[in-house]
């Protein structure tokens, strides 16, 4: 106890002197500001441990290894968002979200939900093993299953951290739990190699996450309540972000689904780790969206709607600029960034990656501004974005698939962002916030900083980025 306590002061004290104590940044812009940065360190840092644990761990174990495990993490988190009561988003928004009954009640609901969660796990394991022809799948879900009650355990003090935009001990938890994942699963790999060392890193990282947002995050404790008035807030509010995570994750999903079915376990992990590359930028602006625009516009809400127009547009061109350098950058160089990074087994990953990393300028536009419907309290347009994503591949990957083969199926999906954009404009014009003249301005900066990066790598010899692409199969399939 006497080296918790010590822990927990020496802590304390390292926030201080970081600026992260509940009275440092009193005003919303500098809270964003100092959000965002956090955002980004903290995005960035378990993205750096995230890729240096895929490097180590490819060669410690087989590519089907990262199959069966991204095929777990496909339905796990399927379920996660399937059941998804929007408790986080809801805290954020509501004007009760520093109430300790509300977050109480939000609390209790979010253990019975965890619960749930693991005996469906049970009850699906069997069938899904039979579908995937894999007799793993037995023994691995019930034990990744319990991730879903970790989950439940969490404190609310979490979310009432984004909901004041205080956000620097959040992103050191996110930090100290993704460093724990990792070193247990590289001893765990190291010891038996296996894909249960990727489980246990899972599971520990949750573990520790949990734990620290009660040892380390101040706030009301959490206790078992039940409030009629906060359950009502918590669905009524809950029910778009139930069906727009449901919808989102199956959008972002879908395509694995699929094409675990369609695809050997050793092709598709090699899939999951030239898609990995493009998810770092998608998930940067996913965490950023969540952390600091979402919270920032909900406490502007009330704004008329030309002047939340305004403030939202401020600076977006820059962010743009930047976006469009960063994709670029993915763009020309993610085949060189696989050939360094992983062996010949992973190699086919060289001419995915390019495609699925030029796939996420969509995605980009859209969050630029996306996020301030559901600062305002209209998550409709999320939902139905996403359900444009799934029906676009549902239909469209099975056929590209059988006539093109893998080429064409990797170019479906890096195309699936586009029905989500356009249905976001949509939502963004009759809420008045749309702005059409960034997004041409920011799609011709990145159009112009593309062909000049590709332009001075062909100046060098080494090519294009596309031309690892085996067209020559697409056409023969």
């Amino acid at each position: 106890m006497f080296f918790v306590t010590r822990a927990i002061g020496y802590w304390r004290l390292l926030g201080e002197q970081l600026g992260i104590t509940d009275s440092a940044q009193t005003s919303l812009r500098k809270r964003a500001t100092v959000g965002s940065v956090w955002t980004i360190f903290s995005f960035g840092t378990t993205q750096v441990l995230r890729l240096v644990g895929n490097i180590v761990l490819a060669r410690l174990l087989f590519p089907d290894a990262f199959g069966l495990m991204s095929l777990v993490t496909t339905y796990l988190q399927l379920l996660e968002m399937l059941s998804d009561l929007g408790v986080g988003p809801t805290i954020i928004q509501n004007k009760r979200g520093d109430d300790p009954l509300f977050l109480n009640t939000a609390w209790t609901l979010q253990i019975l939900r965890g619960s749930a969660l693991w005996i469906f796990t049970l009850a699906m394991t069997y069938p899904l093993a039979v579908f995937y022809r894999q007799e793993m799948l037995i023994y691995m879900l019930p034990v990744a299953g319990v991730n879903s009650l970790l989950n439940g355990l969490q404190s609310t003090s979490f979310y009432t951290r984004n909901r004041h935009l205080k956000l620097g001990r959040v992103s050191i938890i996110k930090i100290g739990a993704q460093l724990s994942g990792l070193v247990i699963t590289i001893v765990w790999a190291l010891i038996s190699p296996s894909v249960w060392a990727l489980l246990a890193g899972a599971l520990g990282s949750t573990a520790v996450r949990v734990i620290l947002t009660h040892v380390v995050l101040t706030g009301p404790p959490c206790r078992f309540r039940w409030d009629p008035e906060a359950r009502k807030a918590l669905f009524d509010f809950g029910r778009w972000i139930f069906l727009n995570s449901m919808l989102g994750c199956l959008s972002l999903q879908i395509d694995r689904m699929l094409l675990a079915r369609m695809i050997t376990a050793e092709v598709f992990g090699v899939y999951w780790i030239a898609y990995s590359l493009s998810d770092v930028l998608r998930n940067l602006m996913n965490q950023w969206n969540i952390a600091v625009v979402f919270p920032a516009v909900a406490r502007r809400a009330h704004l008329p709607r030309e002047e939340l127009r305004a403030k939202l547009l401020k600076g977006i061109q820059l962010r743009l600029a930047v976006m469009g350098v960063a994709f670029s950058l993915l763009t020309v160089f993610s085949d060189v960034l696989v050939g360094l990074l992983y062996d010949e087994r992973y190699h086919a990953a060289k001419w995915m990656a390019p495609v699925f990393a030029l796939g996420l300028w969509p995605r980009a536009l859209a969050s630029t501004v996306a996020p301030g419907l559901m600062g305002i309290g209209k998550p409709q347009f999320h939902t139905y974005g996403s359900a444009a994503r799934i029906v676009f591949i549902l239909v469209a990957l099975p056929l590209s698939f059988h006539q093109w083969g893998l080429v064409g199926a990797v170019i479906t999906v890096a195309m699936a962002d586009l029905p989500r954009y356009l249905i976001m404009c949509y939502g963004l014009r009759r809420e008045g916030l749309l702005s059409m003249r960034k997004d041409l301005i920011g799609t011709v900066n990145f159009i112009l900083i593309l062909a000049a990066m590709v332009a001075i790598r062909v100046a060098l010899g080494f090519g294009t980025p596309f031309q690892n692409v085996p067209w020559h199969e697409a056409v023969g399939g």
